[in-house]
């Protein structure tokens, strides 16, 4: 399994996967969990169906990851249970962006976290943390994702992904103590 950014926008996969092309029709295509609810996702969405290889992500990372460590309560668990970059404080993150989320664009919440990685010099502690605070969505999320690989992997004659055990102990070591209650 390879995972390949390829940074097309979204109409740019449905039009690959309506022609039918093989790499994108025997991949499985993840997009933004906001694509289903933009206004021209509706004449798209019958070819999203029909080709059977898209999922999306159950969140707008920019857009949701900041707003969920906007709430000073939410910081201070990220902050106390993930962060390991020294000097990354509230101010620091949200020293530019001092308004709600609501007054921000798509392009802002791209250019916040930017800035926020390059000050942690890694996403994936965002992620993680997003995915404690989340984690019946996250687990829903990597089901979905086994099944359609699974259904792909039969069809390209190749092996399956076991079903997840996103509760075990291997599972959990990624998870801070306080957060396995």
């Amino acid at each position: 399994m390879s995972f390949v950014d390829i940074n097309l926008g979204w109409t740019n996969y449905i039009q690959l996967a309506e022609k039918r092309v093989p790499e994108f029709r025997n991949n499985i295509i993840v997009l933004d969990g906001d694509v289903p609810y933009k206004p021209e996702y509706m004449k798209k969405s019958r070819i999203v169906a029909d080709a059977g290889n898209f999922l999306f992500l159950p969140l707008v990372i920019e857009k949701d990851i900041f707003e969920l460590l906007k709430a000073h309560s939410a910081f201070l668990r990220f902050q106390s249970s993930f962060l390991q970059a020294s000097g990354f404080s509230y101010d620091v993150c949200f020293n530019n962006w001092p308004l709600d989320s609501g007054k921000y664009r798509t392009v802002d919440f791209k250019h916040w976290f930017a800035q926020a990685v390059s000050v942690l010099g890694d996403e994936n502690v965002l992620f993680s943390f997003w995915c404690s605070e989340h984690q019946d969505v996250a687990e829903k999320f990597v089901e979905s994702f086994i099944t359609l690989f699974n259904v792909l992997a039969e069809k390209m004659e190749v092996d399956a992904l076991p079903a997840a055990d996103t509760m075990s102990e291997e599972g959990m070591n990624d998870i801070p103590e306080e957060m396995k209650e």
